[in-house]
């Protein structure tokens, strides 16, 4: 990501491509506020812990190998206008 945000800086292409990058950093947000990337899409890093803590408590103790299935979570959008 960093390196993509420093090409695109550096060839002036600022504001002329859709740029999607992942996880909020600092080059990111800089990136966002510069108009050099359109959006960051961010892993919630919090609620993806509490998810997988609650699926390995939930199996301790169960006999059977089960699997719990799919957790879906929300992931957070950033644009220039939210940062």
């Amino acid at each position: 990501m960093e390196g993509a945000i420093s090409a695109i800086r550096e060839e002036g292409l600022a504001g002329k491509l859709a740029v999607v990058v992942n996880e909020l950093t600092v080059e990111s947000r800089s990136a966002l506020a510069d108009d050099v990337v359109t959006m960051v899409i961010a892993t919630p890093v919090r609620s993806l812990c509490t998810e997988l803590l609650s699926l390995m408590t939930a199996s301790i103790g169960r006999d059977e190998d089960v699997v719990p299935g799919q957790s879906f979570l929300p992931f957070d959008i950033h644009t220039p206008e939210n940062i």
